[in-house]
């Protein structure tokens, strides 16, 4: 195997591509990306996406490696989270130019990331290693990268290419080191085959087999280990979607009828089941100011022994905050879980001193909220105890497992009706999905408009119900108990792992110092 100082020598395999039509075919790169996402699902476009993009990074200087990374982070976000539009246009009530010139404002500050990983990797790496340490430091950097964006300033998870490995052989290494584990297996096949594509050498061809031969033997040995286990008997469930459109579920005038909605929806057919979930803020007002409505049900739940999740606000008298929160309102001494992660811009107004001026021009129903405590404590059903999540929480595994091992069942309920008809309800599932690889435990997703679904432990939707409609979706979930790796370890294994192997290789590199050319 050839030394890992030994640079790799440059193989133009496209020639002739100004430095122009190079940037061009990174910013393409990026919009290919997303399609390996939800609702496309087509996993080899993030592997065609990096190796691309990691391709183009051949020759340059930092600077132009900092805007070639922005070019690709441009059309990453660009094509990945458009649907900010959506929600800022027909949802927040923004005019059209403002509504574009927020998302593009967004897509712009995201980019950075990439913009960043570039420069890092052209400033500290480039041309300084052989071909098998570039195969392995490029995925590494990347995924560092992915691991700042989903907790810096608080954090942005989204796209993390880890996801892309559902419903492949590497999704259950997910139990083992969550989806930043995940991510670096898929930069690593990416990584590799561009190996290949440089050059065929019995190293490189050495590599690139074992790589695939653990990937496909791990990965089919731990699908057939269970961390978890079986935990009392099967709930029946009954998750209702009332579909409330988002320009009135805040209508005051349109409360009443919302309730009644839910309640009719909640009695249709047959009601022989143990647990009701209403999604998040299907009551969009104080728990205490529907108490009349809703009193007499909530009693007839309570005699047939059914449980009630419902999602609404909760006011603090005492220091006049006000949560977005569940509340088990059967119990006779309601357990509450409380709204920690908040939304900025959606739920809370970052800076609010600076820019107190977009309340004004940007409606927000919802921007005045409190977070809850950061380390809840389980909502107990009986004996089946219940780790809550409220909408975009569950794209951070790291808070969700502070609720395991003592929970034995997911819950999220979300209202991603402020996404309309977009990607984003998908990409939000999908998400979804990974939390239940990650903990050995099924998830029920309660939602407004859609999609509600069960998925199982091993991160397969069982059951889902179709979206734009009121719907009740009937399911029966088993309870688990146990631990994962993931669950006991969480983030810092695989963390402190890359950030060694990162500062090793930079240090390697550090004693070789090469000049730049402007490709």
């Amino acid at each position: 195997m050839a030394p890992i100082l030994q640079p790799a020598q440059p193989v133009i395999i496209f020639p002739g591509p100004t430095s122009r039509w190079r940037d061009l075919m990174a910013l393409a790169a990026g919009a290919i990306y997303p399609l390996g996402f939800a609702p496309l699902g087509w996993r080899a476009a993030v592997l065609l996406s990096l190796i691309v993009f990691w391709w183009s990074l051949g020759q340059l200087s930092p600077r132009r490696a900092l805007w070639r990374g922005y070019a690709f982070g441009l059309g990453l976000f660009g094509v990945g989270v458009a649907w900010v539009y959506e929600s800022l246009h027909y949802f927040g009530e923004a005019i059209a130019a403002v509504a574009l010139l927020g998302t593009v404002g967004f897509v712009a500050v995201a980019a950075l990331y990439t913009a960043l990983f570039a420069w890092l990797w052209v400033r500290f790496f480039a041309g300084r290693l052989s071909p098998i340490g570039t195969a392995v430091a490029l995925p590494v950097l990347w995924v560092v990268i992915e691991w700042f964006r989903g907790w810096f300033l608080g954090g942005f998870p989204w796209l993390v290419s880890g996801y892309a490995s559902l419903d492949t052989p590497i999704a259950p290494f997910a139990t083992l080191g969550g989806v930043y584990f995940n991510s670096l297996l898929v930069a690593l096949i990416a990584s590799s085959l561009r190996l290949l594509f440089m050059q065929v050498r019995t190293a490189s061809v050495a590599f690139v087999l074992v790589l695939f031969a653990f990937i496909g033997g791990g990965g089919g040995a731990l699908r057939a280990v269970d961390f978890t286990q079986i935990h009392g008997e099967p709930l029946r469930v009954r998750m209702v979607q009332g579909n409330i459109e988002q320009g009135i579920k805040f209508d005051p005038d349109n409360l009443v009828p919302s309730l009644e909605r839910y309640m009719a929806l909640s009695e249709q057919g047959e009601t022989d089941y143990d647990l009701l979930i209403w999604p998040e803020t299907a009551v969009p007002a104080f728990y205490e100011q529907v108490e009349p409505v809703i009193g007499d049900y909530r009693d007839a739940l309570k005699l047939r022994g059914v449980d009630w999740l419902i999602g609404g606000f909760s006011f603090e008298w005492d220091s006049r905050q006000v949560f977005n929160a569940v509340r088990l309102i059967t119990d006779d001494e309601p357990a509450e879980y409380r709204k920690h992660h908040l939304v900025p811009f959606g739920e809370y107004l970052p800076f609010r001193g600076v820019l107190d001026v977009l309340s004004a021009i940007i409606a927000v129903p919802m921007s005045d909220i409190s977070a809850g405590v950061a380390n809840p404590q389980p909502i107990d059903l009986g004996g089946v105890k219940v780790a809550m999540s409220i909408c975009y929480e569950d794209a951070f595994g790291e808070e969700v497992i502070r609720q395991l091992p003592d929970a034995h069942l997911l819950v999220n309920v979300s209202n991603d009706a402020w996404f309309g008809d977009s990607w984003a309800p998908a990409q939000h599932q999908e998400i979804a999905r990974m939390r239940t690889i990650e903990t050995g435990r099924p998830q029920l997703r309660a939602t407004n408009t859609g999609i509600s679904a069960l998925m199982d432990h091993h991160g397969d939707v069982v059951q889902f119900g179709p979206s734009f409609v009121e719907a009740v979706l009937d399911v029966t979930v088993q309870p688990r108990r146990g631990t994962t790796p993931y669950v006991r370890w969480g983030n810092p294994p695989v963390v402190i792992v890359l950030l060694v192997t990162l500062a090793v290789f930079t240090a390697l590199s550090r004693r070789r110092q090469l000049p730049y050319t402007r490709v």
